[in-house]
């Protein structure tokens, strides 16, 4: 039974060692290791901040460029939906519906202008009969960061004219 391990280590008998604690590890010798900790630190941070910088800036360009792809595609449906409903047979009145309409609606987005091509409308206007509607505008997306273009969107819709429409 000799050299045997018991629950309280090596035999009771023998004399227990000394315990000695371990020498932390330096940095460079010179025993401040937490000079070196911050200078990585700061680089970590120097690389990491632009990174991050640049992706949520890249983000915030994409969502507006969302943002204004919907806006155009509402303004658009919303002047075709109001061009069939002038009076029938009356293509000027329709263009003047769906002008002021889609007018009206690109103005409250601040970051989308139109082309200056405003909205067209094609159809004969007839009962029963499809209008259809489409425009350009862009997205001011230089306007927000001085790096990134305009986008060019367009959009298309079309309605019928409805069979109860008269002149």
């Amino acid at each position: 039974m000799s050299g045997e391990l018991g629950p309280s280590g090596p035999h009771p008998a023998l004399p227990r060692e000394p315990r000695v604690p371990a020498k932390p590890a330096s940095r460079g010798g010179d025993g401040g290791g937490k000079r070196g900790q911050r200078g990585q630190a700061l680089i970590e941070t120097a690389i990491t901040l632009p990174i991050m910088i640049a992706l949520f800036l890249g983000f915030l360009a994409v969502g507006l460029a969302v943002q204004g792809a919907v806006d155009l595609n509402t303004a658009v449906y919303l002047a075709t939906a109001s061009a069939v409903t002038a009076p029938a047979n009356a293509p000027a009145t329709g263009q003047a519906y769906a002008r002021a309409t889609y007018g009206y609606t690109v103005q409250h987005f601040n970051f989308l202008a139109d082309t200056g091509q405003s909205i067209s409308c094609t159809g004969s206007w007839t009962p029963g009969t499809p209008v259809r509607c489409s425009a350009q505008a862009k997205v001011l997306l230089s306007s927000t960061f001085g790096i990134v273009p305009d986008l060019q969107l367009s959009a298309t819709a079309s309605a019928t004219v409805p069979a109860y429409r008269s002149e």
